[in-house]
């Protein structure tokens, strides 16, 4: 720790007249480290800033990261920097929110044993932000600044003493707690959680990264890493037996921040799994729309993007390179599973909108081991290579955005009367099924067999066809209605904007509410999900969306069905296993011949499949008995699809 001198010469070196801080450049291994004097809560910041060499790999330097929101323009605060000497070299203007935390965070100077500077790392300080270069090369190296960070502080706002009450109420949460909490205190708990941190993109990446040592801190209230996330953990599990004590409104409102904030603080990104990532990050805030690539990128190491803040590359522009570079690395298409209707081309998400869902919670794969087969002409036209599964021949309306239990049933209520216009009595019970295995997106223990808290089949059918006339329920399916509710909370969740549709071979496909009679659908090579598409001219698409369909998700659409008795089910959510009549259990799929000479097959630890040729070089993920050709020699017809 760095000492510093007592606080009379600091306040004696002050100037009246001192400029804006000059940065001065960083060298390519390089980061500022602010080191934050001591002060008491009203007396002016002041801090050094230095440069410290930064390689991970050797010793990185000791430094605490800060994880806040920047906040509005508005009003500025005064951030004196100094020299070795305490004179004042320059100021930097700092948001009211920072300088907040600063203030708060900083050793105070009536504590003999605190008279020391604090080592911090803010990019709003330790970033030249006039530097677009400097900007672009130190936005690549956060992951690293906040992974390799001694700890990392969430500063929550101090503005509102409801969130240091609240902070506490968390501390306080336990497995057991039965209490009755009163309106007050929901209201200070709703403050929190309502708090923007929570919804800043910049944050996922910063506490995904953390280590275990981290802090949440608002004003002088300080919790834990493990107190904060035990205590939504416990509050969550406490919502689902006791009703918040708010009007109806604010209780629809309290469980989605607290959905969030569970979202933000519990859950931890698949390695490398950008597409996982540009979904759990969709509905947050950021101030460069660019920032939706390039705020994630600590996160992978996969894609090599080099961030680029310059005037001339805009939003858009990121987000081409970003699916170019994205299908160019990994050779396979998931990532159309995010466009739905984006303009020019439609196949580059638009991010700037929240994207699909779909392709990340829904279970299963339609394009098992494929490679990704495409090309991108000087236009950004995509010619990719698919097969042609159905039309569309009937929609129903969407779900509406944050449904109510009410909206939910109303909505599965109103599919199932235009699914079955004649009443569910005059159809085949596998088309019912199929409706209903459509709607669970492959969450049914039929499917999965890593989640307990699945239902079966027929429990589900139970819930969403209850009061259907023509449905008789089984006698021992009387579930209780917390069930029932929870159970549709689940299968609303990620629906908002979604409908049922039905195609030209009679199956049901859940996607987006854009779709309508008349679009195609094709499973393409590479892509785990099912694409909606809209004829355009003669020969030409644009992407509607994606869907999901549960007659396609083991392969069907590439390979046919499974033969008669065998099954198939995911024991991780990439990893599924074939089931032989007899209850034989087996990783190989029983419709494909043996592997060709020179091939050799192994499971990774995750249970993955690998491929590779000869005995050397690198194993891929495409097993080679599912190339375009073989598939073609099957009798599947391809065909190569011109997206604009």
């Amino acid at each position: 720790m760095v000492q510093v001198p007592p606080a009379s010469q600091m306040a004696a070196s002050m100037s009246s007249g001192t400029t804006d801080f000059v940065y001065k450049p960083l060298s390519q291994h390089e980061i500022r480290v602010l080191l934050l004097l001591p002060g008491d809560l009203d007396s002016p910041l002041r801090a050094r800033i230095t440069h410290r060499h930064f390689d991970p790999s050797v010793s990185p330097p000791e430094y605490e990261a800060m994880s806040y929101v920047w906040g509005e323009l508005g009003e500025t605060a005064t951030l004196h920097i100094v020299d070795d000497a305490s004179n004042d070299i320059g100021t930097i203007q700092i948001r009211q929110n920072l300088a907040s935390a600063l203030r708060h965070i900083r050793h105070d100077t009536n504590d003999q044993q605190s008279l020391q500077a604090r080592s911090l790392w803010c990019d709003a300080v330790c970033i030249d932000q006039s530097n677009l270069t400097e900007r672009a090369a130190q936005v690549q190296r956060m992951g690293a600044i906040y992974r390799h960070a001694q700890r990392v502080i969430f500063w929550l706002s101090a503005e509102d003493e409801d969130v240091p009450r609240a902070m506490n109420i968390l501390r306080n949460f336990t497995p057991d707690f039965d209490q009755q909490l009163p309106e007050a205190d929901w209201r200070s708990l709703m403050t929190l959680l309502a708090d923007a941190w929570f919804r800043r993109l910049w944050i996922r990446q910063e506490i995904w990264l953390a280590n275990n040592s981290a802090l949440f801190q608002s004003g002088d209230c300080e919790l834990s890493w493990d107190e904060f996330c035990n205590g939504l953990k416990h509050l969550r599990s406490y919502t689902v037996d006791h009703q918040p004590a708010l009007d109806e409104e604010s209780q629809g409102y309290f469980r989605e921040i607290l959905e969030t904030a569970c979202d933000v603080a519990l859950s931890k990104p698949r390695v490398n799994s950008f597409l996982y990532m540009l979904v759990m990050t969709r509905h947050c805030e950021c101030e460069d729309e660019r920032d939706r690539v390039y705020g994630l990128l600590g996160l992978q190491d996969l894609l090599q993007i080099e961030p680029d803040y310059s005037k001339t590359k805009g939003a858009r522009d990121v987000y081409f390179d970003y699916t170019e570079n994205y299908l160019r690395t990994v050779s396979i298409a998931n990532i159309l599973s995010m466009c739905e209707m984006a303009d020019n081309p439609s196949w580059v998400p638009d991010l700037t909108v929240p994207v699909p869902s779909l392709g990340v919670y829904g279970i299963g794969s339609a394009s098992s081991n494929t490679k990704t087969v495409y090309s991108i002409s000087a236009d950004r036209t995509l010619t990719i290579t698919g097969t042609h599964v159905g039309t569309i021949t009937r929609k129903t309306s969407p779900m509406p955005p944050r449904p109510s239990l009410e909206d939910v049933q109303r909505t599965f209520a109103s599919w199932v009367a235009a699914s079955f216009p004649q009443g569910i009595q005059a159809y085949d019970g596998a088309a019912v099924d199929d409706m209903i295995a459509t709607i669970a997106r492959g969450h049914l223990k039929e499917d999965i067999a890593f989640d307990d808290t699945s239902l079966e089949l027929w429990q589900l059918k139970d819930i969403l066809l209850s009061g259907v006339p023509g449905h008789s329920p089984r006698q021992s399916s009387d579930l209780e209605a917390a069930s029932r509710s929870r159970a549709l909370d689940v299968f609303s969740k990620s629906m908002t904007g979604m409908q049922l549709v039905r195609t030209t071979l009679g199956k049901f496909a859940l996607g987006t509410g854009a779709a309508r009679e008349g679009d195609e659908i094709f499973v393409i090579l590479g892509c785990n999900m099912p694409i909606i598409m809209r004829p355009v001219g003669s020969s030409k698409y644009r992407i509607v969306g994606a869907c999901f369909m549960h007659s396609l998700m083991r392969f069907e659409g590439l390979l046919g069905p499974l033969p008669e008795g065998w099954r198939m089910i995911y024991k991780t959510f990439s990893r599924p296993v074939f089931i032989h009549p007899s209850g034989m259990i087996t990783i190989n799929d029983p419709r494909l011949e043996e592997l060709p000479d020179g091939w050799e097959q192994k499971s990774e630890q995750t249970g993955r499949l690998l491929w590779r040729y000869g005995g050397e070089g690198d194993w891929e993920w495409f097993d080679p008995r599912m190339a375009p050709d073989r598939l073609s020699a099957r009798g599947l017809r391809l065909v190569d699809l011109t997206i604009v």
